[in-house]
């Protein structure tokens, strides 16, 4: 249930980075562990050609901004032999050094030399734009690791302070930035159903649910947990018809992410949550005694 988009992202930016670049030959790592650092500054000045820059569509979608930063390791040609992710969102990750690949310098009479490059994304805002929204985005997920340790060891009290502080701060970043803000509301839910405050938890997993189905499609995951959440609020509140109709849509969302997703790491979490919601389904079969559709969902099993 604590799972955060951005493992994903970084499991997909590792994958696309080892499948699509060259690996360097061993002599050129041993040249680069020795190499001297140079300033960015005084690399630019040797630049012969700066990699163009391509913000990936999901980017675009979500109106990520920001810099990333590369170190790179240009050997006495100065071709870049060697690319490492500084630190930069995981979306932006790939693209980036993707750029930072491409990056030419003056030929060097001294060997090789590394550098970190700044490579910058805008939709058009300006630097101090880019500087607030980047000091938002890093509040937030500070934030939200701090309430995702406190549900992960079940302090629920200190887990709603911290949760409520994310749903805030996730307020102050742009409106395409969903996942954040539909992550955000789904946790204080959490935080409050794990204090029983079920009424509560059902406003937050309503808000969950809302943003995911504006911006999820129906094979998605995501989609399927906040059902399932609204599932479960419900049922802890008596509301029988309306925690029947969202186990249904959660496990039929999630059936469908199972069928759909192509990462193999992902496939035993599905699997273990659609378990979970069918589980929980059965329960409430069980308690309103619809013995048929609890055959139907035993045989699903």
């Amino acid at each position: 249930m604590f799972s955060r988009i951005s493992t994903v992202l970084l499991i997909l930016a590792g994958l696309t980075s080892s499948s699509s670049a060259q690996a360097p030959s061993a002599d050129a790592v041993k040249k680069c562990n020795s190499a001297a650092t140079v300033p960015f500054a005084d690399a630019e000045r040797r630049a012969a050609e700066k990699g163009a820059v391509e913000v990936p569509p999901l980017a675009k979608q979500l109106r990520l901004q920001g810099s990333v930063f590369v170190e790179v390791c240009a050997d006495e040609s100065g071709e870049v032999v060697l690319t490492k992710l500084v630190r930069g969102h995981p979306i932006l990750a790939q693209s980036a050094i993707e750029s930072a690949r491409k990056w030419r310098f003056q030929p060097s009479g001294t060997g090789s030399f590394k550098t970190v490059l700044e490579i910058a994304y805008s939709m058009g805002s300006t630097k101090t734009e880019i500087a607030d929204e980047e000091k938002s985005n890093n509040s937030y997920f500070t934030a939200e690791d701090k309430c995702r340790d406190s549900l992960r060891s079940q302090k629920f009290d200190d887990a709603v302070k911290r949760c409520a502080s994310a749903t805030e701060i996730v307020e102050k970043l742009p409106k395409e930035r969903t996942n954040e803000r539909r992550s955000a509301y789904g946790l204080l839910g959490q935080a409050y159903f794990g204090q029983r405050k079920f009424e509560d938890a059902s406003r937050q997993y309503a808000k969950e649910l809302e943003i995911g189905k504006s911006s999820l499609g129906e094979d998605q995951a995501e989609l399927a947990y906040a059902y399932h959440h609204v599932a479960l609020a419900a049922h802890a509140l008596g509301r029988a018809a309306d925690a029947a109709d969202n186990y249904a849509k959660a496990e039929r969302t999630l059936a469908l992410a199972r069928d759909h997703i192509g990462l193999e790491e992902l496939k035993p979490r599905h699997a273990a949550t659609l378990k979970q919601i069918r589980e929980n389904y059965l329960i409430l079969l069980k308690q309103t005694g619809q013995t048929d559709l609890e055959k139907r969902m035993a045989a699903a099993k």
